[in-house]
């Protein structure tokens, strides 16, 4: 066999000096032993690892790539098998095992080592080697995990790093998020312990500043996509299932779901850069656990958040609207979230948070919140956590982002958006969130999040909107100071009604002030409360005798309002510019004096008429007959004389039946006398009718 003749830059040359500086220094400076301090034996160990495996690839194409040609012909040359018995010019060519029977072939087998481990990175080493491990001659099963350590015996973790990169495209998601493939620092998964550890810095929905940044903006909802990144992360170099990582971090999605998610988002091209994420962002979890122990916070009973009476002090201090019960809901909700890193829907309440309704309640109370408000709301949460004895821990808490620096990421930077901006916005009339993200250029669920995070300044309270929500004193604190009241009422002597007056507020509200300003009140001359007024006095009174309201508030000591709400409380209709709007006042007013008889029909409206009208049906034999002589509909006249029949206390005929007509009863002929009596026109019209009745 003929000795190449190399040049000094020859690859083998090359090779060899870097094998022998190696050996020299005692560690591995090169590739990607750079800044890891691997000692030389590991090293060699691994390059001759991957020489083996690259000598024994079935395609010697792929050795061509790496190797050059003059060292591959000698190799080639040098495997063609003799005649002849075996010797040492003469050995049994076994590419792959143990070591090369010759030189050339140590030198391809160096050359192509330090070639796949001389990259500059780890994955762009098992980029290299990824075209190797499927080639293996005398291989019946694809490369996995747990054949690596069958490559050789002291080799060093860096190269299983390699291994696991050149194999990571052909393993499912889940297992890619467990070995870290994507990482530059590839390897098994950890200890049980350690991961079940990590999950107690997890909430069950992922933090919504990274969520919005590292998801893709189209696609899956937030709040879908949350509680999935929340089991990737848990998942990421753990030996755990995804159906156990679901059940520790809350049930806030199953297994299936969370899997699901990760298959949509393997198929997006941010796969590789959210494998980044997660496997930087568990090392630092790993390394500084989070201040928040979200598995002792689930655990918390939250039946009593936000009780009503809590509330009501909040939209009081606030001057906020307290709306229906499911605003309430929705405040209940929003601090659950904030508080447990549970989604609203595991919130333990009457009302089921799975409807789109509740959801949009929920939604909009978000981004209805105001910065005063959210303070409120804080304040309560934190009271909450005090009587839960946990003293510990903040809030809230957001990881650290800084390692998020270099990465290219899909999503939305919520702090490159202005929240003052956000804000003039929202506050144009008529303006959606909708609206708003699109001018904005981002997504609703990151407007949603800047408005929960940043919500704006509460708007000045003006009257209209403090008597529309009900808070008509906090209005009157920002009028009528402490110090200004004091003046008028302790120092100037003025009555609450003038200061009233002058003020524009109402009497009442500058009482409550002033008892919530601990004025002592000065007593007004009224020491017991007016008797009640009886229905029967009253009627005698203003309808009989028509006295005024005002002489009659007088006798009795109150005021002619107070009357009013009497007369109305016992429905006793009242004079308003005149008589004519009522008959037993016009009737009064006509120098009619009827009988006590008619007296409760007079006072329904039209009840002069119905009287007339049931006078002169009386003389017919049937109301049919009388509705056609009077021009009325049959129903309207036996409605008229049903409602007499009810004012005087009784049936006033006694219908027509065959074989006999219509007559009146003892009670409708005294009440026909007193008809014609107190209105003669009546009698007078009648005459002939009345002479057929014979009455």
């Amino acid at each position: 066999m003929s000795t190449l003749t190399l040049p000094h830059e020859h690859p083998a040359l090359v090779a060899q000096r870097i094998v022998i500086e190696t050996i020299t220094a005692g560690t591995a400076d090169f590739g990607i032993y750079e800044h890891s301090e691997v000692p030389s034996l590991n090293a060699l160990a691994d390059l001759r690892a991957v020489a083996s495996r690259t000598l024994a690839a079935s395609r010697s194409d792929l050795l061509a790539s790496l190797v050059p040609t003059d060292v591959l012909d000698a190799h080639n040359a040098a495997g063609s098998p003799r005649s002849g018995p075996r010797s040492l010019t003469n050995p049994t060519v076994r590419p792959g095992f143990m070591a090369p029977p010759t030189a050339a072939g140590t030198a391809a087998g160096v050359i192509a080592a330090l070639h796949i481990l001389g990259g500059q990175h780890v994955q762009l080493a098992g980029a290299e080697l990824r075209r190797f491990t499927g080639h293996h001659p005398r291989s019946t099963t694809p490369a996995t995990p747990t054949t690596m350590n069958a490559w050789g015996k002291y080799t060093s973790p860096r190269l299983l790093a390699v291994q696991l990169a050149s194999i990571g495209p052909d393993l499912r998601c889940t297992d890619q998020l467990r070995y870290r493939t994507a990482s530059n620092r590839p390897r098994y998964p950890d200890r049980v312990q350690d991961s079940r550890r990590r999950l107690h810095s997890i909430p069950a929905v992922f933090w919504p500043a990274l969520s919005l940044r590292i998801a893709p903006p189209a696609g899956h909802y937030q709040r879908i996509v949350r509680p999935a990144l929340s089991c990737m992360l848990g998942l990421t170099g753990s030996r755990l299932d995804m159906e156990e990582i679901s059940r520790s971090l809350g049930s806030a999605t199953s297994g299936l779901a969370a899997s699901r998610v990760m298959q949509y988002l393997r198929r997006t091209p941010w796969w590789t850069v959210m494998q980044n994420v997660m496997t930087l962002l568990a090392e630092q979890i790993d390394a500084q656990p989070a201040p928040i122990d979200y598995e002792r916070r689930r655990r918390l009973d939250y039946s009593g958040l936000l009780s009503s009476q809590e509330w009501d002090d909040i939209c009081r201090r606030t001057a906020q609207f307290r709306g229906r019960e499911r605003r309430i809901h929705a405040a209940r909700s929003h601090l659950f979230e904030r508080i447990s890193g549970l989604p609203a829907e595991l919130m333990p309440s009457e009302t089921t948070v799975t409807g789109a309704d509740t959801r949009k309640w929920i939604s909009e109370f978000t981004t209805h919140l105001t910065s005063d408000l959210a303070t409120e709301l804080d304040h309560t949460a934190k009271a909450f956590l005090d009587r839960h004895r946990v003293l510990d821990e903040p809030l809230i808490w957001q990881p650290d982002t800084t390692f998020l620096e270099g990465l290219e990421l899909p999503g939305t930077n919520p702090d490159t958006v202005s929240a003052a901006t956000l804000h003039e916005l929202i506050r144009r009339p008529r303006m959606t969130v909708t609206q708003a993200a699109n001018l904005l250029g981002i997504s609703n669920d990151a407007v949603k999040h800047l408005l929960a995070e940043h919500p704006p300044p509460p708007r000045p309270i003006t009257l209209g909107r403090a008597w529309a929500t009900g808070h008509i004193s906090a209005v009157a604190r920002t009028q009528l100071p402490e110090s200004e009241l004091r003046r008028l009422y302790i120092d100037e002597r003025l009555p609450i009604r003038d200061i009233a007056q002058a003020t524009g507020i109402s009497v009442s509200v500058v009482t409550s002030l002033a008892r919530e300003y601990d004025i002592v009140l000065r007593p007004t001359g009224r020491t017991a409360r007016a008797k009640p007024i009886t229905k029967e006095w009253l009627h005698e009174q203003y309808t009989v005798h028509r006295r005024p309201l005002a002489d009659l508030a007088h006798e009795t000591g109150m005021s002619p309002t107070s009357m009013a709400r009497w007369a109305r409380h016992h429905q006793i209709p009242t004079r308003r510019g005149g008589a004519g709007h009522n008959p037993a006042l016009q009737a009064l007013a006509d120098g009619v004096n009827p009988p006590p008889l008619l007296r409760p029909a007079l006072e329904r409206r039209g009840s002069r008429k119905h009287l007339r009208n049931f006078a002169a049906a009386a003389t017919y034999p049937t109301l049919g007959a009388a509705a056609d002589a009077l021009n009325l509909k049959c129903p309207t006249l036996v409605g008229q004389i049903n409602r007499l029949e009810q004012d005087l206390g009784g049936p006033l005929l006694e219908r027509a039946v065959r074989g006999r007509p219509m007559r009146l009863t003892a009670l409708g002929k005294r009440a026909k006398r007193a008809i014609n009596k107190a209105f003669p026109d009546q009698a007078a019209s009648n005459t002939p009718l009345q002479r057929t009745e014979g009455s």
